[in-house]
């Protein structure tokens, strides 16, 4: 049974050696609704990596992330108890990593696997500080899994990331990776799914095709 946060509203406390076995994976996914801009905190370590782990290079890993998560998409689903129905393909957007990524190297750097940053901000603050500007805005976190589809199957493995990976509500996402050598459980992931505001200038990348 995977531990996960059930509340999004309060960061967790630093997780020690003493306090859990390294192979857990905490798990907790978020959605919210538009709100005003907020500033974004830098969590830029020496001893972090990319937003890749350093697993492959970034088109590999954005180009498996998109066939990974389009190819649940476009299959009928079961998560939990729910059944999801094919829905449309998602893009890649660099501006959603770009948080996300900040949001993982917080989390590497304090070892508090929360949604809500240690300086109290929440997800649309992160969101709205890389200028992506969104009618409806998801996210989906877990530490602990040593490769991109470790963390997939993770959250699909719970109905309620699973259901947030598959809903129809968002067209467009990213993950990230941060990994720092001495945290406890040395890997943090975090995807940010969202749907543009129809005025929004969106930076994207095109769907990789099969």
């Amino acid at each position: 049974m995977l531990p996960m946060t059930a509340c999004v509203h309060q960061a967790t406390p630093a997780i020690s050696p003493q306090q859990a076995a390294p192979v857990a994976i905490p798990l907790s996914s978020v959605m919210v609704s538009f709100s005003e801009d907020a500033a974004l905190s830098s969590y830029s370590q020496p001893d972090l990596s990319n937003a890749r782990c350093d697993l492959q290079n970034a088109q590999e890993f954005q180009e498996q992330a998109i066939r990974m998560l389009n190819a649940l998409r476009e299959k009928e689903q079961v998560c939990g108890t729910d059944v999801m129905p094919v829905t449309q393909a998602m893009k890649w957007n660099v501006r959603l990593q770009t948080a996300a990524f900040e949001h993982s190297a917080q989390m590497a750097t304090t070892n508090i696997v929360s949604h809500t940053s240690v300086d109290a901000r929440q997800l649309r603050d992160r969101v709205n500080a890389v200028g992506y500007r969104y009618a409806v805005l998801g996210e989906n976190i877990t530490a602990g899994p040593a490769n991109l589809t470790a963390a997939i199957h993770a959250w699909l493995s719970s109905p309620r990331h699973c259901k947030q990976m598959l809903s129809a509500e968002f067209t467009e996402f990213a993950v990230a990776c941060a990994a720092k050598k001495n945290s406890f459980y040395q890997k943090y992931w975090t995807m940010n799914l969202g749907r543009p505001r129809p005025e929004s200038t969106i930076v994207s990348s095109p769907e990789v095709k099969k």
